[in-house]
């Protein structure tokens, strides 16, 4: 595990690029600069820097255990009860509704908003923004303009919800301290890979398409919420011509075998039941073998999982309690499925350089090369049936697996 500033040590993997070095400096001496797969990080002009220590400070790297809650006092699956709304996030959309719980207030909402490979967070303060929020974004978000909006912000009087990756909000809890006007949301996250990674596949997406792309939507509930459904948008927000699944997109493939994720992600600190968020949120992965009751309706709906880690949390959850569906779960039922709870993001580390090296050589084309390699046939015979299962037969079966291996214990 990373215990020291990157700044320090000019090891990878002490670094999750968030910037808070960058915007504690009192000189600009820091500045974020990308690598040759596109991972940006501190860079120190030694002219300006006074050699204060803000930026070792600041880094959130060096201090992961204190910045961590104690272990979850509450567990649930969830989803919003707005069906409409539900409809929209990419599993049960709980992050969301505790964002319009916040906005509704007069308060604001910081998330993540995609303009095609522009991934940034942002300050919401209406419903209609927060739609753009909305949905999983496997790429790492730009945090650097956030933090001077959310000082001033932090010092009114109305609540703010802040909804981020686990190192995110590590590095707003350690610039910021504990506001009581302050929430924060962390995600189940496996890790992510660059905007550069990004943006260069969906140049080549465009490419092939041979017209414009416009977004890129990871997950869509087109096919129900356990499916590998990506959607291409074009102009005016038409979706083109798909794939079968996901996994024929070779930038979500790899993302999937994690890849592509950056140095910092492999030996996470936050990969852990211990939470920084005073809430948790992820999909409920196993949730028909939980014993919850859920239909195959509210299965193809979405369902999240959602952790209370803190007395904030708690009293948090009361307030949209009644526009969620909550059953309550054991943390162990969550973290069975969502192996980030426990362990960091693994792959292999040999094809990881093949494919990093590929992508510093080659680009997109390097990447698409390396993807062909590994998604041969016969991997793609078996995510083609994977795929083309009905979710009653999923079930079915997810659901005698789990009567078999009860029974043999």
């Amino acid at each position: 595990m990373a215990s020291f500033s990157y700044i320090k040590t000019l090891n990878k993997v002490d670094c999750t690029g968030c910037a808070a070095c960058s915007y504690a400096c009192p000189t600009g001496a820091i500045s974020m600069e990308e690598d040759n797969y596109g991972f940006v990080f501190p860079a120190v002009d030694s002219e300006k820097c006074i050699h204060c220590n803000r930026c070792l400070k600041s880094c959130h790297m060096a201090r992961s255990d204190m910045l961590k809650q104690q272990s979850p006092q509450e567990a649930y699956g969830a989803y919003d009860c707005d069906l409409a709304s539900l409809r929209k996030s990419a599993s049960g959309g709980v992050a969301s509704t505790l964002c319009r719980e916040v906005i509704d207030q007069g308060g604001i909402a910081y998330g993540c908003t995609a303009n095609r490979e522009y991934v940034t967070h942002n300050r919401l303060t209406t419903i209609s923004a927060l739609d753009r929020a909305r949905g999983s974004k496997y790429v790492q978000s730009d945090m650097s303009r956030v933090y001077k909006m959310l000082s001033v912000d932090l010092k009114s009087d109305v609540p703010i919800v802040f909804v981020g990756t686990p190192c995110q909000c590590a590095a707003v809890r350690l610039l910021f301290g504990n506001y009581g006007n302050l929430l924060l949301v962390d995600l189940v996250c496996e890790g992510v890979p660059s905007c550069k990674m990004y943006a260069d596949f969906l140049n080549d997406l465009e490419e092939v398409q041979g017209q414009s792309v416009t977004d890129f939507r990871f997950r869509d509930k087109c096919g129900g919420w356990s499916t590998k459904n990506a959607v291409v948008l074009g102009k005016d927000g038409k979706p083109l011509e798909a794939e079968p699944h996901s996994y024929y997109y070779y930038y979500y493939y790899l993302f999937a075998q994690a890849f592509i994720l950056r140095d910092s992600c492999y030996c996470c600190p936050y990969a852990s039941i211990n939470r920084v968020g005073d809430i948790t949120v992820g999909d409920l992965w196993g949730a028909e073998t939980m014993g919850l009751g859920y239909s195959l309706k509210e299965l193809r709906g979405g369902i999240s999982c959602l952790m209370v880690n803190s007395p904030k949390g708690i009293t948090a959850l009361e307030k949209v309690s009644g526009k969620l569906d909550l059953r309550s779960c054991s943390v162990k039922a969550i973290a069975c499925s969502n192996s980030c709870l426990i362990h960091p993001s693994k792959c292999n580390t040999e094809m990881r350089a093949r494919v990093l090296n590929a992508y510093k050589t080659d680009g997109a084309a390097g990447m698409k090369r390396e993807y062909k390699f590994m998604f041969d046939k016969k991997t793609r015979l078996r995510a083609d049936i994977a795929a083309d299962i009905p979710l009653l037969f999923k079930v079915a079966a997810k659901r005698a697996k789990s009567i078999m291996r009860r029974s043999a214990k």
